[in-house]
């Protein structure tokens, strides 16, 4: 069985952009019309989180932001209760944090960059030792599912709370990678 997820335009809001907002073919006497999000620009991403949908774009700007140069993206974390009714070419990742899509924290960050790129996450943790809450970034990594990749590049030099699920790296290959990726 598929469930399908619909957006619907609340009662008294101004019209929803048609080119974001997909009308749906609804069955006769819906008093509702369902709507797809449609998300093929960096700006159909803008609009939809302007009309509330959970969605951020992550791209290389965020990294790079942060003292880690990268090209990337921009690939979408969404929420999980929208993930069924967006339909893109983009890659799509499911963020457990609704709440932290809309205005994410650079915990938050960190978090969406080592689900695609481990190595960038711990390069943005090294280069940014003040600009993190350490309680945040442990339940950030946990809550998403990414605390074998923490494990593995030894996030815990960092952030010691973080459990250790699987093994680590070999402590030299680490610093090698940390040399190599300079910035």
């Amino acid at each position: 069985m598929e469930v399908e997820v619909f957006a619907f335009q609340a009662p008294g809001e101004a019209p929803l952009p048609r080119d974001v907002f997909v009308p749906v073919p609804a069955p006769a006497h819906r008093p509702r019309q369902p709507y797809r999000v449609r998300i093929e620009t960096p700006e159909a991403v803008v609009v939809a989180r302007r009309r509330g949908v959970e969605v951020y774009a992550l791209t290389g700007a965020v990294p790079t932001r942060f003292h880690y140069p990268m090209t990337l993206g921009p690939i979408l974390f969404v929420a999980d209760t929208w993930r069924n009714a967006i339909s893109t070419r983009y890659p799509m990742y499911p963020y457990h944090d609704a709440a932290a899509l809309r205005r994410p924290a650079f915990e938050d960050l960190v978090t969406m960059v080592t689900a695609v790129d481990p190595a960038a996450g711990r390069a943005m943790l090294k280069r940014n030792p003040k600009t993190y809450d350490r309680e945040k970034i442990t339940l950030a990594i946990v809550r998403e599912g990414l605390t074998r990749w923490a494990t593995a590049l030894r996030f815990q030099e960092f952030v010691p709370a973080i459990p250790k699920i699987g093994t680590p790296e070999i402590l030299r290959v680490v610093r090698q990678g940390d040399r190599e990726n300079h910035g």
